[in-house]
């Protein structure tokens, strides 16, 4: 049997999934396609690929998933709007009109 088509297609449809949601879960369970693909080649055995796929898609996805986020979150920029707000002003003239 073929799986390795099979494979090569989930890959593919993940990794649109992925591009289009940004959402970093397929990547993981794109990651584990791809341990399947080439575990295709060694086994024809259907269901230990498939389980496979499933355990490592779900322990790529809970255990790093929290760690490229928080990663990804940390180096975007900060706004800049706390540092203004702390600071103080001293009002030297009054500009009301009479």
């Amino acid at each position: 049997m073929n799986l390795w088509i099979y494979w090569i297609i989930i890959i593919v449809i993940l990794a649109i999934i992925e591009a289009l949601s940004n959402s970093f879960v397929s990547i993981w369970f794109g990651a584990s396609a791809l341990v399947c693909l080439i575990l295709s080649f060694f086994s024809d055995n259907m269901f230990l690929q498939l389980a496979i796929f499933i355990v490592l898609g779900l322990v790529l996805l809970f255990t790093t998933r929290k760690k490229i986020l928080a990663y990804i979150n940390s180096s975007k920029e900060k706004p800049k709007a706390k540092k203004v707000t702390k600071k103080s002003t001293k009002v030297t003239k009054n500009n009301k009109k009479k």
